[in-house]
């Protein structure tokens, strides 16, 4: 059976749904994505027009273009933590000089240590998650 609404026509009606509750908090996980340009427009036009008054729209999204048109304050998040907040030029440049730092154990009885030492040093560093067969070897954003 042929689908009754296109990929377009259920991101305007879900951030439609999003918008009308009287939520105090709303919160909407990438609303253009996969979508035509004009698709895209008319999210950006229905949000930008609704009245949020004293509600809070928390949105993400991979585009820097639909944040400025949409947001007014900025965060990067990895691995569900901000590790960033600012004005969309500082949000560009961080995104510039992110860095992952990588280290192999040579004896994994040290990971405990390694793991306390690197969040002393580098407070804001977020782990990432690394294969069953890399054990050995910590990463972090």
């Amino acid at each position: 059976m042929r689908e009754l609404f296109s990929e377009g026509q259920k991101r305007r009606i879900s951030v439609a749904l999003a918008l009308l509750t009287r939520a105090d908090v709303i919160v909407i996980d990438e609303p253009t994505r996969g979508i035509d340009p004009i698709a895209r427009r008319d999210i950006w036009k229905l949000i930008r027009t609704t009245q949020l008054n004293d509600r809070t729209l928390f949105f993400t999204s991979s585009s820097i273009q639909e944040c400025e048109m949409l947001g007014t304050r900025y965060g990067v998040l990895c691995k569900g933590r901000f590790v960033s907040t600012g004005p969309i030029e500082m949000l560009q440049e961080h995104r510039s000089k992110l860095c992952v730092l990588q280290v192999e154990l040579m004896d994994n009885k040290k990971k405990q240590k390694v793991l306390d030492t690197v969040h002393d040093v580098f407070p804001k560093s977020v782990p990432i998650s690394t294969p069953e067969s890399t054990k050995q070897i910590l990463r972090w954003h």
